[in-house]
């Protein structure tokens, strides 16, 4: 395309257009953040509202947590003392009664496993074994039978089914003497 316009005004001309060119792009991109900013504000207003609501029922919780926790440590620290308590009245102590058992089983035992439990009227242990045979499964209940601080000794029949390599379940109940000061 031919123009009749000198090339000084040519120049002109073309930073004119540029500069409203630039003018209309920056009017542009200011609106789009002007925009973008009034469609954050409800976005921003909500979520500072959600945070405050968050830690005010972050703190609530915590404090109701921390005295339900305090609750159920003193709780059982009560427990604990209750049953130390209980421990601590029997002169007799588990390994005591764990060395009466032992000391009372014969060669043709073998001791798989040791419950030990108490309360106020004394200790109950049961005992998981092996015997090889019937007399000699026998023979330890008749010297369990003998200890004095033991009050009962149960021993199924059932047990007492087979000759040879009887798996057996005892239990033993003793009293637990209290010491005299108390």
């Amino acid at each position: 395309m031919y123009s009749f316009l000198p090339e000084m005004y040519k120049a002109t001309l073309r930073k004119e257009y540029i500069s409203r060119l630039l003018t209309i792009l920056f009017c542009a991109i200011a609106t789009a953040v002007i925009i973008g900013d009034i469609a954050l504000v409800p976005s921003v207003v909500v979520s500072r509202s959600k945070k405050v609501e968050l830690e005010n029922s972050l703190s609530q919780n915590t404090q109701t947590a921390s005295s339900s926790v305090f609750t159920q440590v003193n709780t059982e620290i009560d427990r604990v003392d209750s049953l130390l308590s209980h421990v601590t009245l029997s002169p007799v102590s588990l390994p005591e009664i764990v060395m009466d058992i032992v000391s009372r089983k014969n060669a043709g035992i073998r001791i798989r496993e040791f419950l030990v439990s108490s309360d106020a009227e004394g200790y109950h242990v049961s005992i998981t074994a092996i015997a090889d045979t019937r007399d000699t499964l026998i023979t330890f209940k008749k010297a369990l039978e003998l200890d004095p601080k033991v009050t009962k000794v149960e021993l199924p029949v059932s047990d007492l089914a087979k000759s040879k390599n009887i798996s057996f379940v005892i239990k033993v109940s003793g009293t637990i003497e209290k010491t005299p000061h108390e």
